[in-house]
């Protein structure tokens, strides 16, 4: 078993956090209206939200291959965490959004039950008719359980043969480079397997770790800087090259290098603060129910606001359009640290609890 790792890496459990908020900030601005314009700066800031869930799903490959590589397990065992770990919140999140998506006044008429169902079962993102049509931020789940049912082969593999593994994630990489079409957002950019780089390139993360240490005094800032100017280095990038794709690259290299250096100053016990104070380590935990809650109170605060001025938010003056997005940001980190409490965590435990006992051959490592 490989013991050099911690179970937990605190800071980027901090971090969580972090790119739940650059989610949150650029759909409150795209409400009021803030991404309008097609130069770099503008790109930019739509970046920051695709580095959120960029970030998001490298961040996935490399923690579940942290948490994996530590023991022994079973798929029967792996599946149930992985359920445990999305689902409960996954379907409040949609019932709390359902009056918007189901009875809105924009809401689409057409294939809304065959939506709602596939929304439902998390296979939202392989279909373009259904994809963001409950709870837009809910696709990212779908192209989750893609990654949890890819990984077991992909852990496997990279235990078997590092450079076999490699060699896949390349020609991964290269396809979906070679297939990527900027005009076709949603077979692009919300497609399961043109997302897969990502998860994998966590995965090759673990390795470096511990092979490329760093003994920065202070981590966390050149991590930051990383994470912020990415997205906006990468919307100049896209607009001085007309290559869409070459924002993605320069955006994952920013998340990695982020995570590393977070990373390693766990490992050799750098201070990472603030990402790893007790708060953000908070934050972090309610970083889920922030990212999939948000949106719906966004989307309802707005309805509030103009069914009493009887106005659209877009013509909201300056000072509106901010305390809007405040508003909407407070109430959204009250309603997902009251739902991990009283519904993430319990309903963990529960089903962790009621599929505990398995029988399934479990994945070995190969003895160091």
């Amino acid at each position: 078993m490989n013991t050099q790792f911690p179970i937990k890496i605190n800071s980027l459990t901090g971090l969580r956090a972090l790119l739940a908020g650059m989610v949150l900030l650029v759909h409150g601005a795209d409400i009021v209206g803030w991404l309008q314009g097609s130069s770099w700066i503008y790109a930019g800031m739509g970046n920051l939200g695709h580095f959120g869930v960029m970030g998001f799903f490298i961040l996935s490959g490399l923690i579940l291959t942290i948490v994996y590589d530590q023991k022994e397990w079973t798929l029967r065992e792996f599946f149930t965490n992985r359920f445990a770990r999305l689902y409960p919140l996954y379907v409040s999140a949609i019932i709390f959004s359902f009056c918007l998506d189901w009875f809105g006044a924009n809401a689409s008429q057409v294939d809304k039950l065959e939506a709602l169902l596939l929304t439902l079962g998390g296979g939202q993102a392989w279909f373009p008719f259904a994809n963001g049509r409950f709870n837009g931020p809910s696709w990212t789940i779908s192209v989750e359980l893609f990654f949890y049912c890819c990984f077991p082969f992909l852990f496997w593999l990279k235990l078997r043969s590092g450079f076999h593994f490699r060699v896949l994630v390349l020609l991964l990489f290269i396809g979906t480079v070679a297939l990527w079409d900027s005009s076709q957002f949603l077979t692009s950019y919300r497609f399961p397997p043109m997302r897969l780089w990502e998860f994998a390139l966590g995965m090759i993360l673990s390795d470096f770790l511990l092979k490329y240490r760093n003994s920065l005094a202070k981590p966390w800032i050149p991590a930051i800087l990383l994470i912020l100017c990415g997205p906006f280095l990468g919307g100049y990038c896209m607009n001085e090259l007309g290559w869409d794709f070459s924002s993605w690259l320069l955006m994952g290299g920013c998340g990695a290098g982020a995570l590393l250096l977070l990373g390693n100053g766990d490992l050799r016990n750098v201070s990472s603060k603030p990402l790893s104070s007790p708060h953000w380590i908070l934050a972090g935990e309610i970083s889920y129910g922030l990212y999939l809650l948000h949106y719906p109170i966004l989307r309802y605060l707005k309805v509030a606001y103009e069914l009493l001025t009887r106005s659209s938010i877009l013509d909201a003056n300056l000072v509106g359009k901010i305390c809007y997005i405040i508003i909407s940001a407070l109430i959204s980190i009250i309603v997902s640290y009251f739902s991990w409490r009283y519904i993430e965590t319990p309903s963990r435990k529960f089903l962790r609890r009621y599929f505990s006992k398995s029988d399934i051959r479990s994945i070995e490592r190969k003895p160091n």
